[in-house]
């Protein structure tokens, strides 16, 4: 897979180079964690974990927005989509839902507090 999502956190532009940069949190899919790493449930479709992981890359790189909520948040968005017959061939962002948070350092999973 080559998309990676992350939860933005801030901008800027390099003075000397004119490059944007972006510093956002890691989001995992469930797949894109090692083998080794034990996860908390069965992940449903959509499902994503948020991680401990700050990173700093190219605003160029970035294909579009999303949005990552927990879960309460995600059905609701979920249920008023199908109601309004709203589908993701439809431009409007794509919806993830973060029921963990993954710290990379201890390789372990905290529930997520709406």
């Amino acid at each position: 897979r080559d998309l990676f999502l992350f939860n933005f956190q801030s901008m800027w532009e390099d003075s000397k180079t004119g490059m944007k940069w972006v510093k956002a949190t890691k989001c995992y899919f469930p797949d894109d964690l090692p083998g080794n790493i034990g996860h908390p449930c069965i992940s449903e479709v959509n499902e994503v974990y948020e991680s401990n992981s700050d990173r700093i890359e190219m605003a160029s790189s970035i294909r579009g927005p999303c949005v990552v909520l927990p879960y309460d948040k995600f059905k609701q968005e979920n249920d008023r989509r199908s109601q309004f017959g709203i589908e993701a061939s439809v431009s409007v962002q794509p919806i993830f839902l973060c029921r963990w948070f993954y710290d990379e350092i201890k390789k372990s999973f905290q529930p997520v507090i709406s």
